[in-house]
């Protein structure tokens, strides 16, 4: 009976879905990274740098590598305004073995005060995502397969927007976001057309006082 049923299971076929976006830990460090209403919320120009590298010593394992930059531009002639405004640019690209994405996205945040010292914003990312696939990494037993052939080198650049909505001060912080909102087809990486899925975020924390200098 185990025997059979092993026999089965490798007889079975079914399709896998995975996720389309990079994935990786501490977004505490970066919250621009997920939301764009982020931008424009620090005093002063916000420039980060980022690598991750899983399952090290694997052979295709996953690399994600960012950069991103945010800035707040008030009123040269309202310097105090409460209210202001906040742009960025945000570049990510994610590698899974033979399969990975580069985007680069420009990014806007309207800030408004709700209270002394508490803040509201919503902005948008706006860019192009790259997809591509390398047939160089793939190994197969048949390389006829038409869904690898058909997609051997191929490259697709489609639009992409992400919104989102961000509350904040000093000591806390909540916001929510979404991507891949377009839902485009992506027509040319295998032979079945698929459509980008949508994906959103929660994110919120709160920035407690232990100690005279430690928060």
């Amino acid at each position: 009976m185990k025997a059979a049923g092993t026999i089965l299971l490798c007889l079975t076929g079914t399709l896998a879905s995975a996720q389309q976006i990079a994935q990786y830990t501490q977004y505490v460090f970066n919250h621009f990274s997920v939301n764009p209403a982020v931008a424009g919320s620090k005093d002063c120009m916000d420039i980060r740098l980022g690598y991750r590298q899983q399952w090290v010593g694997f052979e295709g394992a996953p690399t994600t590598a960012w950069a991103s930059l945010h800035a707040t531009i008030k009123a040269k002639n309202k310097p105090y305004q409460a209210n202001k405004h906040g742009v960025g640019v945000f570049v990510e690209a994610d590698d899974t073995g033979p399969l990975g994405y580069t985007h680069f996205y420009l990014a806007y945040a309207y800030h408004m005060q709700v209270a002394r010292g508490y803040f509201v914003s919503a902005g948008l990312f706006g860019g192009l995502k790259q997809l591509k696939l390398d047939q160089g990494q793939v190994t197969l037993a048949n390389y006829d397969d038409p869904a690898i052939a058909d997609a051997a080198g191929s490259s697709l650049v489609y639009p992409e927007i992400s919104p989102g909505i961000w509350a904040y001060s000093n000591n806390f912080w909540v916001g929510i976001a979404g991507s891949g909102l377009l839902n485009n087809r992506v027509d040319d990486i295998g032979i079945e057309t698929r459509a980008t899925s949508r994906h959103f975020s929660l994110s919120g924390g709160y920035r407690m006082k232990v100690g005279r200098n430690t928060a």
